[in-house]
């Protein structure tokens, strides 16, 4: 697990100390070793963090023996001993015992073929120089992100925005169309982020840039979830299917087991984590495990059952793991912000400070942990969003519902009063609407099949923002995160299951707003829909009163911290004179829903957090 940079230039000679200041800006990402490669006018850069083979062997950037193809890579490919073997049977010698190098022979002998055999999270890029060519690849989900920037004299990729932002050749400014994007849906669908002319490559994507030429010559997909084949209860009894599903499950975590360091995991006290737990506990016996608990006397309604340590303790004890916790306080939160928002730098989804704390704490014991993420978007985890579209009546009509469902923070017809006027009138033209239909008419499903569309939306856009923070949160840390939800094989029948066996449809439509707090609780104590299979499955691993357990995910109590410990903190960073968001929004808009949130007129959480995040966001990337 690593970070990596790299700079094309048209026709001037890369600068040693300008790449090696942009490699510096990811130190964090990879402490135990760095290495530079320059020809000409290329260079690569790259920040490792040694999870196997610990050895000066598995240096990057790494070449093959012809020294004509070298390597940037952050990332673990599990399968990667089984390749070698394939790939030593053809006649390849290896000098290290790294996945790194087996991915760098992969792509020698398989080439574009090679990204769908890697069962892992990466993101790579490859010189190619007898082609004169950089090849640049991300995983099917998108676990491991990486930037790129293009102009008439410069091609930079990386693994962080930070650092292209220090080998820009202008003064970074705004993409206000990703703005938008971002202030719609707390995310963004589209390849933007929030610096102008620079993207993200999209999960399952390779992009091909021609160096001769100084052009990228392909952006593609190579891979994409599938909905087409999914099975009807005809074809998988639910018997059968949860017996392959468990095989599946343990298979997925065991595989994540390959390591030269200690591996720990999460442990909150919920089925996903306590699933992966039991399995990891049978093959690293004692392993250390790891919770986050919440100061919640100051919070109200649900938020007063947010810490989870007590339930997370009797599963520690029943798993006879090595077990570990922190508390978290609005003051900490408080503090934390301004530094949270400089490393997650790519503003996705809700908030994040707790995710970094974790990271932190953790990262003091281990350099790898294991979560649940991914479970939810699998197997139905969100039914109260599905019930907004499970019995519409056209595309037409789902699309409708669906946007309708997915405005998280502005609502369109909010919009012109809530952004500056001289912001508005360069925005105005530009539909947060068509973004979100182009995610949804290149999917792959059955025609009117609601259900699977939904998933896949979620899949390719949630999933995408959660993996996002955890990357930018754990690496801030040097952790490395492993994700066995997201193992090929377990996905590839996850995907192919039947919505019956994941949600019950014939229950009531209880639909819940993304604002409110314990969401998942409000839902179970009305039904017990939702992860229906899985909770099946992993029964006989962890005890039914877990399995059963009304779980409300991992959440801080800040709409009750906003109303209380730190309404006046929040009030200073975006009401006053200096406050750079105030450039973009209307104070008057942003003093409403601030005033609405502490008098309880209406829960403004995520927009909250999302205006606190881009005020932080401004001062530490956009010049005044």
């Amino acid at each position: 697990m690593c970070g990596f940079v790299g700079w094309v230039r048209r026709e001037d000679k890369v600068a040693r100390t300008r790449l090696y200041s942009a490699l510096q800006r990811i130190n964090h990402r990879g402490p135990d070793d760095e290495g530079i490669f320059i020809r000409d006018n290329v260079g690569l850069g790259h920040k490792r963090l040694a999870i196997i083979d610990l050895t000066p062997l598995a240096h990057q950037p790494m070449c093959d023996d012809t020294q004509t193809l070298w390597i940037v890579y952050n990332g673990e490919v599990y399968n990667f001993r089984e390749l070698r073997q394939v790939l030593e049977n053809r006649g390849y010698k290896f000098r290290s015992n790294s996945d790194t190098e087996v991915v760098l022979l992969s792509y020698r002998e398989w080439e574009d073929a090679a990204f769908l055999k890697f069962n892992g999270m990466f993101a790579l890029a490859i010189y190619n120089i007898p082609e004169q060519e950089i090849i640049i690849a991300r995983d099917r989900y998108g676990i491991k992100p990486v930037y790129y920037y293009y102009d008439d004299d410069n091609f930079i990729f990386a693994s962080e925005i930070k650092s292209i932002i220090q080998l820009l050749p202008t003064t970074p400014q705004v993409d206000l169309y990703g703005l938008r994007e971002y202030f719609t849906f707390q995310n963004i669908y589209t390849d933007r982020t929030l610096i102008h002319n620079v993207r993200v490559l999209l999960p399952g994507h390779i992009l091909k840039f021609d160096i001769n030429c100084h052009l990228i010559k392909e952006i593609r997909k190579y891979w994409d979830f599938s909905f087409k084949e999914r099975f009807t209860a005809d074809d998988i009894s639910e018997k059968d299917a949860i017996s392959k599903l468990r095989t599946l499950f343990e298979q997925a975590v065991t595989r994540q087991t390959v390591s030269d360091v200690e591996i720990g995991a999460f442990l909150s006290g919920g089925m996903d984590s306590g699933s992966i737990v039991a399995v990891l506990s049978r093959h690293l016996p004692g392993i250390k495990t790891f919770t986050i608990g919440f100061d919640t006397r100051s919070a109200e309604g649900l938020e007063r059952h947010f810490d989870e340590r007590p339930v997370a303790e009797i599963l520690a004890s029943y798993l006879k793991t090595n077990h570990f916790e922190r508390f978290i306080h609005p003051g900490i939160a408080k503090d934390i912000i301004p530094e949270v928002i400089y490393y997650l730098e790519d503003l996705r989804l809700g908030m994040s400070y707790p995710n970094y704390l974790a990271m932190q704490f953790v990262s003091h014991f281990v350099k790898v942990v294991i979560s649940g993420a991914g479970g939810d978007e699998l197997f139905g985890g969100y039914p109260w969003r599905y019930y907004t579209i499970l019995n519409v009546r056209s595309e037409d009509e789902f699309y409708r519902n669906w946007y309708r469902y997915w405005q998280r923070l502005i609502p369109e017809n909010q919009q012109r009063a809530a952004f500056n006027p001289k912001i508005w009138k360069y925005i105005e033209s530009y539909s947060p609407y068509e973004p979100f239909v182009s995610v949804l008419k290149n999917g792959y499903y059955k025609p009117n099949d609601w259900f699977s569309m939904a998933s896949y939306f979620e899949l390719k856009t949630f999933l995408h923002g959660l993996f996002i923070i955890e990357d930018h949160m754990s690496m801030a840390h040097s952790l490395e995160v492993r994700v066995p939800f997201l193992d090929n094989d377990l996905v590839e029948f996850a995907i192919r299951l039947p919505m019956e066996y994941k949600i019950n449809p014939k229950d009531p439509g209880i639909v819940i707003s993304e604002n409110i707090s314990g969401k998942k609780e409000i839902y179970y104590r009305l039904s017990n829909s939702g992860k229906v299979i899985l909770r099946k499955a992993m029964k006989g691993l962890i005890p039914d009163e877990i399995l059963e357990r009304k779980k409300q995910g991992f959440s801080s109590p800040e709409a009750s911290w906003y109303r209380g410990p730190i309404v006046d903190t929040v009030k200073k960073w975006l009401l006053s004179p200096n406050s750079r968001i105030l450039e973009f929004f209307n104070r008057k808009y942003i003093s409403r829903i601030l005033n609405e949130h502490i008098e309880g007129i209406a829960n403004h959480r995520l927009l909250l957090w999302s205006f606190i995040s881009f005020e932080h966001w401004l001062r530490h990337f956009i010049t005044k």
